[in-house]
């Protein structure tokens, strides 16, 4: 399985490479109103308002960040990331818990257990 390393914050995200659509930089975000806890503000691709969320302090210089578009059910939707990389695990690597939400997958990663996030299947803001 070929999987998106990040950082995203303080937390390791995992994705699956085929649920990326693109890595831009970081850019200008027109600000909105009350929304989500973490919505950054909306990045225009060309054309396409995407919302982009960042899930804590940044702890790098903001010019340093991307911003990996996902596509999600409802359309793609950004988050603030840093230090990406592609890597690859084998199927063994991978594992499927029940927690309180329903099965979710995790990954074992440089002996850490990571949950592999698929925003194709789940809302990235449920992570």
């Amino acid at each position: 399985m070929v999987l998106v390393k990040a950082r995203a914050a303080q937390r390791t995200l995992l994705m699956p490479l085929d649920a990326v659509q693109e890595v831009v930089l970081m850019a200008q975000l027109q600000q909105v109103g009350h929304g989500h806890d973490g919505l950054d503000g909306l990045l225009d691709l060309r054309g396409t308002a995407v919302p982009v969320y960042r899930f804590g302090p940044s702890d790098v210089d903001a010019l340093d960040e991307l911003v990996l578009v996902a596509s999600q059910s409802d359309g793609p939707v950004g988050i603030v990331v840093s230090d990406m990389e592609v890597c690859v695990v084998d199927d063994e690597e991978v594992t499927t818990r029940t927690m309180n939400d329903g099965p979710t997958r995790f990954v074992r990663l440089d002996g850490s257990l990571h949950r592999l996030v698929d925003p194709r299947f789940e809302k990235v803001l449920d992570v």
